[in-house]
């Protein structure tokens, strides 16, 4: 009889086990996209935890004991961001962002203390890699109009039924920053683009 217990006993001690550890390495906080400010005095980060898909900017001071502030957008349902870039004045933060959207990217501005963020564009479509122009006044970004999935590089998914051909244009999107600042809150921007490549991908 004692034996017959312990046997129904373990496998339920495993399972119980085997939820402590799974909970405990949901838990894992993990950080992509370090990046240091220009003068060094700020930090900013993607952060997110091994259990939940959502990332956010996490902004801090290098001086000090200062925790890290989350940069807070006033949007419901869970956000993944992309790619901080700080200006070269260190006062603002550049990052994308899916905030609000399904899965659609939009380039996000903050200050540097994580106060103000804004939404700068109005995209469809494949968007990523922010680089500000020496003065700060410019933003250029990898752009394809119409494109979904994670850009050129990744691998694209399986296409069933009728397959067609579609060509994509990836260009480098030039974003006038004093412009999109100050013309109002979700602008759809207004771009100079050079065409780097083609990607062709096939749909039904």
């Amino acid at each position: 009889m004692k034996h017959f217990f312990l046997a129904c006993l373990f496998p339920a001690l495993l399972t119980a086990q085997n939820m402590q550890l799974t909970e405990q390495l949901g838990k894992t906080v993990l950080f992509d996209d370090i990046t240091l400010s220009p003068n060094g005095k700020h930090l900013a980060w993607v952060q997110s935890t091994a259990s939940t898909t959502s990332k956010q900017t996490y902004i801090r001071e290098t001086s000090g004991s200062a925790l890290a502030a989350m940069v807070n957008i006033a949007t419901t349902g869970e956000r993944t961001d992309f790619d901080p870039a700080w200006s070269p004045d260190s006062k603002t933060l550049a990052f994308f962002s899916s905030a609000g959207e399904t899965e659609q990217r939009q380039l996000w501005t903050v200050n540097a203390d994580g106060s103000n963020p804004k939404t700068v564009t109005h995209l469809k479509g494949y968007a990523a890699r922010p680089r500000w122009s020496h003065d700060g006044k410019q933003i250029a970004f990898l752009h394809i109009e119409g494109a979904g999935g994670g850009g050129p590089l990744m691998a694209a998914p399986v296409t069933t039924g009728v397959i067609d051909t579609a060509i994509h244009n990836q260009r480098i999107a030039v974003l006038d920053i004093p412009a999109a600042s100050y013309a109002g809150f979700r602008q759809p921007i207004s771009t100079s683009t050079i065409t780097i490549g083609r990607l062709t991908t096939k749909h039904s």
